[in-house]
This record gives C-alpha cells, structure tokens and sequence, in this order.
C-alpha cells in the first residue's frame, strides 16, 4: 500500500511497479480471449468479501450481480461459483484447493483473503509470505489466471497485534509483492477501503454487519469498484 513504500527496497519497488503497469494489460489480454466464450466459469475466494448473501434491489444476490455485469464485459454465459468459507486464511484454504477451485477449472479466479492471517499474532510476515507464495504457485501451475485484491480492514480496526491497520497494510504488501512475482493482475481493493476508512469512517463502519463482515451496501460498493477497474482495463486499447 502506498503509505509502506518507503520502507521497500528498491528492488521490491520496481516489482510493485511493474504489477501495477501490468494489471491492465493482463487482465485485458484474458478477458478478451474469452469473449463470446460459450461459458466462463467463475470462483469466487475471500471470506470478507464474498461470504455473505445480500439482495439488490433489482433482486439480484452479489453473485448475481457480478454474473451480469461480467456477461456485459465479456458477451458470454457466465457461471458462478462461491468457494469462500467464513474466516478463511491462505494455509485453510489452500487444504481445499483442489475440491473448492482446481475441480472447477475456472477461467477466471476473484482472490481477495489476508485479513483473518493479519489478525493472527503468532503468523510472522515470513510465513505468510511462504504460504502466499505456496498457495500461489499452485494456481500458476494449474494455469488458473487469478485476479488478486488486497484485503481490507475490520470494522474497528482491532487487533492484538500492534495497530491493526499497519500489519494489515504489510500483509498486503506481501500480496502486492507475491502478485507481481506470479504475474497476476492485481486490484488494491486494502488502498481503496483505507481511503474511505480515512476520509469518511462513519461510511466505512456502516458498511459492515459485524467486525469483519461486510454489508450489502458494503459488498456493492467494493464490487462495483472491482468491475470498474476491470472494464478500465478490458476498453483500454493501449
């Protein structure tokens, strides 16, 4: 995240850099390889984000919201999966890849966890990144293309472990890092909500139902700005 660069070397920059100029390209030459697909299939990962039902007023649920959105992008039938389970970490979920992710061979994976690991005092950076990078590797192997997005933090921003939003920001730091060095597009869902958290917290707590879970206004509101990035991207010609 933007407010950690400083203490990055210089060569970790250069990789953050170089996601950042590449996750337009990236996700632009995969979606447009699939247009007009007769189905896309589509896993949802991420406990914060995608575990929770809601309705818009249009009577769709987030699935359906992404569904038709991502048929407009693309042309094309797309199929829905939600593979997240309620606090899921990197390590819990990677025990299920195979069932949950790999048995569906998805054309597109939305990856978004890393919040419950930030709150886990006895979990050293190290090791996270070892369990990123694992679980990553996995996915690459299997040429699952991913669209990683930093995690966001809880509600209160509480945690056991020093400042909560500082070691949710190395964490995604070590996303950000892990991302770039698999070529995966990258979407930094964390810099987004910690803008909103700084510049309006009582909209940034209303958008939760619980600590860690978001509510229908807050999923709505972080979907919406993934699709945006990814119709930036796709439309962009250069």
């Amino acid at each position: 995240m933007k407010r950690y660069f400083i203490r990055v070397p210089i060569l970790i920059f250069f990789i953050l850099l170089f996601s950042c100029v590449t996750t337009n390209s990236l996700i632009r030459n995969h979606f447009r390889s699939l247009e007009e697909s007769d189905d896309v299939t589509v896993v949802l990962l991420g406990s914060s984000l995608f575990g929770r039902k809601w309705t818009t007023d249009k009577g769709l649920s987030y699935g359906g919201f992404l569904k038709s959105h991502l048929e407009d992008i693309l042309k094309s039938q797309i199929s829905i999966i939600n593979s997240s389970v309620p606090y899921d970490t990197f390590n819990s979920t990677r025990l299920r890849l195979q069932e949950d992710i790999l048995s569906y061979r998805p054309d597109i994976v939305f990856l978004i966890l890393g919040v419950i690991d930030s709150s886990r005092p006895g979990l050293t950076k190290e090791t996270y990144r070892q369990q990123v990078n694992e679980f990553l590797n996995i996915l690459q192997k299997h040429k699952v293309f991913v669209v990683v997005m930093t995690s966001f933090g809880s509600r209160d921003l509480l945690s056991g472990f020093g400042s909560g939003a500082e070691r949710l920001g190395e964490f995604n730091e070590i996303i950000q890092r892990e991302a770039g060095l698999h070529r995966y597009p990258f979407i930094d869902v964390g810099e987004y909500m910690e803008r909103l958290r700084t510049n309006n917290n009582k909209k940034f707590r209303s958008m939760f139902s619980n600590e860690y879970q978001l509510n229908e206004n807050g999923q709505k509101f972080v979907l919406e700005f993934i699709l945006k990035r990814i119709k930036k991207a796709v439309k962009n010609s250069g």
